[in-house]
Formats: C-alpha cells, structure tokens, sequence
C-alpha cells in the first residue's frame, strides 16, 4: 500500500494554511505554511516529542525528519506570533 496524501487546515486567514505530506510518513515529512517559526509534534498523549525553531522568514517549506519517532499519531502545531495551524500525522515505520 503506498497511497500518498496530504493533510490540510486552514482558518478564516489564508496565510495559515498548513500542508504536510507525505502522510503516512516514514523518515521525513515535508512541511509547507507561511511564516513557519515553531514546529511541534505531540504524541496523542500530549506529550510534546520534537520541537524545531527557526527565525522568522519568508521561507515556507520545511523538511522534518522523523527518524526518532516511533510509529503512531502525532499532531503537529506550526506557527509564529500571529496564527497556529494543528495537523494530523500518521508515522508507519
């Protein structure tokens, strides 16, 4: 089985929009949103298990390894001072 899709969210504000794909993911996932400058991925126990922060740029797109995740869900809240935008991500290793 190797369907690929993408996850999206938006709100009333379409700089908020989040894509993430793959998903399911195995090793990494590639992150579009504007603005990006906090990435974090709770596991569904609300334990926060990865954080990356960067500075404030107009640079949308991230790349994430996964590679210390074990299988599972995990949600991912991207964001900076002005917006948060949450996603679903499946890990299949």
């Amino acid at each position: 089985f190797s369907e690929t899709r993408s996850f999206t969210t938006a709100s009333d504000d379409d700089n908020s929009t989040l894509f993430i794909y793959p998903n399911p993911a195995q090793n990494q996932v590639t992150i579009h949103s504007l603005g990006m400058e906090t990435v974090q991925v709770f596991n569904l126990h609300g334990q926060l298990v990865m954080q990356v922060t960067r500075p404030a740029t107009d640079a949308s797109v991230m790349v994430l390894s996964l590679g210390s995740l074990p299988s599972g869900l995990y949600l991912v809240v991207v964001g900076n001072n002005d917006y948060r935008a949450t996603a679903m991500l499946s890990v299949v290793k």
